[in-house]
């Protein structure tokens, strides 16, 4: 008795809250072309100050995994010009990678 708008929700992957560093790095790639250098050159010339800077990319570099719901994720994913979509696809898929 679902309807069909139902239906396609309930068919959608749930989104994984969590990555390890290996399958994020190795799935924005895959799903952006975005290589894991290119993310550091972009923070790094950033107009943030140079502590605010320093953090991030602190993060970045010492993340044994990453959350979906990061705020440093969200906001360099919308600066670079990556979509909500696209960061749930990166979460889905680069579970699955081995």
């Amino acid at each position: 008795g679902a309807t069909p708008e139902e239906i396609l929700e309930a068919s959608k992957p749930i989104v994984p809250n969590q990555i390890s560093r290996m399958k994020f790095i190795i799935q924005v790639f895959l799903t952006t072309g975005i290589m894991y250098e290119d993310i550091v050159l972009f923070i790094q010339n950033l107009t943030f100050d140079e502590a605010q800077k320093y953090v991030i990319l602190t993060r970045l570099r010492s993340a044994t995994h990453f959350d979906r719901e990061s705020s440093d994720l969200l906001t360099i994913a919308q600066m670079m010009g990556i979509t909500q979509e696209q960061l749930d696809e990166i979460f889905i898929n680069g579970n699955l990678i081995e």
